[in-house]
């Protein structure tokens, strides 16, 4: 979903010229007016019809973007809030490493959606919740929430920080290493999940 808006917002000044252009061949507003000069015509039509392509499209925008849902999720070690590229957090057996995970949830929340985001850690890592969650629950060293469970209004925004202890298990089978994994599940079109920072794990 992200790709296509990139994508869209690139191509979004050649659609509305070629939507101009062929709007000016198929019928000239400037032709109604005798006294413009001929030459003129257009460029007058191409500017008229680019201003009310513009604004058709951003009225459309406008419209989608009122019943989107976003989800941002941004990792960080806890008591050190300041934004980071790459979270990174060392587990070992000595003692829990405190882990918090800010949860901001805005725009349209519907319980007819059934789109579910979920944090998965390795399996080297023993996950407990630091405290109580707000929202959504933990199973083993999986964290996951079902967005229809949000309790919000339309017009209201969830922004909460999820508490986690991190401490190393045993190595299975030698394994020596891992990493998380953040996925999703049923997402529409109408459902945006952004993953603000990586989260890396080192033993």
């Amino acid at each position: 979903m992200v790709i296509l808006e990139k994508v869209y917002s690139y191509i979004k000044p050649l659609i509305v010229l070629l939507m101009s252009i062929l709007l000016h061949l198929l019928f000239s507003v400037s032709a109604l007016f005798p006294t413009l000069p001929e030459g003129s015509q257009y460029s007058v039509d191409v500017a008229i019809y680019t201003l009310l392509i513009s604004i058709l499209l951003k009225s459309l925008e406008n419209s989608i973007n009122s019943k989107r849902l976003k989800v941002e999720i941004i990792f960080f070690r806890t008591g050190k809030s300041t934004f980071q590229d790459s979270c990174n957090v060392k587990v070992d057996t000595s003692g829990p490493e405190k882990l918090s995970i800010q949860l901001t949830v805005s725009g349209n929340v519907s319980k007819k959606n059934n789109a579910c985001i979920f944090i998965e850690f390795p399996r080297l890592v023993a996950v407990q919740a630091d405290g109580t969650l707000t929202v959504g629950k933990l199973d083993g060293n999986k964290y996951y929430l079902n967005l229809k469970d949000v309790e919000q209004g339309s017009t209201s925004n969830l922004n909460t920080n999820l508490n986690f202890l991190l401490i190393e298990n045993s190595k299975p089978n030698g394994e020596s290493d891992g990493d998380y994994v953040f996925g999703s599940k049923n997402i529409g079109l109408l459902t945006k999940i952004i993953n603000k920072n990586k989260l890396h794990i080192n033993y």
